[in-house]
């Protein structure tokens, strides 16, 4: 169970988020030592787009989305110019998952609102707690930035992120979601 350095698990529980560094003892398949260092980083600069970019490629592929490398980059890039954030978690030097949050503004919901575009684990990372840390620190930036809410959507038949956004407390919406290329 992740939490902050020398609180134990409750600190987890609570979905304390705003630290940087959090100890990480769950598997991973062989990747890392028994006991790391787990870091979730905002990016603020064009070299942190350039190593979350291969993350997000990874997911597209996954989920056979094709946007061209150059595009994406651009809209990575522009999440640094206050349109949201960029979330990218480290074990050591390896990038291990990656959040993209951008910002909207929908009646709705009264006002700002976060839109989790991305939340990607490593395949060899998964299991792990990663993804649960990366979408509580995603919350907390959100309530950070004055957001009155945090929406997302899951693919169709992807259970296992399903279970984990229920367990952080989402909602389903019953609605359908539509989309029109310009």
């Amino acid at each position: 169970m992740l939490g902050r350095r020398g609180e134990g698990p409750s600190a987890a529980r609570r979905g304390v988020a705003d630290a940087p560094l959090e100890a990480w003892t769950g598997p991973c398949e062989g990747a890392c030592l028994s006991r790391r260092v787990l870091r979730i980083d905002a990016v603020h600069r064009l070299s942190g787009v350039d190593e979350a970019l291969p993350l997000v490629e990874a997911q597209y592929r996954e989920h056979r989305i094709r946007i061209a490398r150059n595009r994406l980059r651009s809209a990575l890039a522009g999440l640094l110019r206050g349109r949201g954030v960029l979330l990218v978690a480290r074990f050591g030097a390896s990038a291990a998952g990656v959040a993209v949050v951008s910002w909207t503004w929908t009646v709705e919901r009264g006002g700002k609102t976060a839109w989790l575009d991305e939340l990607y684990v490593v395949p060899a990372f998964r299991g792990s707690g990663i993804g649960r840390r990366l979408l509580v620190r995603a919350v907390a930036e959100a309530r950070r930035a004055g957001c009155a809410s945090i929406e997302l959507e899951v693919v169709r038949g992807h259970g296992r992120a399903a279970r984990l956004y229920r367990r952080e407390r989402f909602s389903p919406l019953f609605r359908s979601r539509y989309s029109r290329a310009l």
